[in-house]
């Protein structure tokens, strides 16, 4: 993606259009964007800047291999999120069992690039 920034502005410009996703692509939403192999984080809403920090591993957006999410993140990157409307799944972020899992809307998208992607 060269430009991460552009093309998830495309993107949410997309979704505020459709009916089944118009409220989660409000500028102030905490969004995820995530590749479809749920194992790099390829983008994340300045409402999201504290989440992107605690996921990450390194500057390509690597997601950390204890990240309870990650096998979650595959399944709906490669199918079990729609590409219309949403689908809703309780993520577990945090690898601490203290902390609940984050219901979050999911839905897959298309980059400007033809590049496939999973927004939450």
């Amino acid at each position: 993606m060269a430009d991460p920034q552009s093309s998830f502005r495309a993107v949410l410009a997309t979704l505020a259009d459709d009916p089944g996703f118009r409220e989660f692509a409000r500028g102030d939403a905490a969004l995820l964007l995530w590749d479809l192999e749920g194992t790099r984080l390829l983008w994340a809403s300045p409402a999201a800047a504290s989440l992107h920090a605690s996921l990450v591993q390194d500057e390509e957006g690597s997601l950390a291999a204890s990240l309870p999410a990650r096998p979650q993140l595959r399944a709906l990157g490669q199918g079990l999120a729609p590409t219309s409307g949403a689908r809703l799944e309780r993520l577990r972020l945090d690898g601490s069992r203290l902390t609940p899992p984050v219901i979050c809307a999911c839905r897959r998208v298309t980059l400007p690039s033809g590049e496939g992607a999973l927004l939450t």
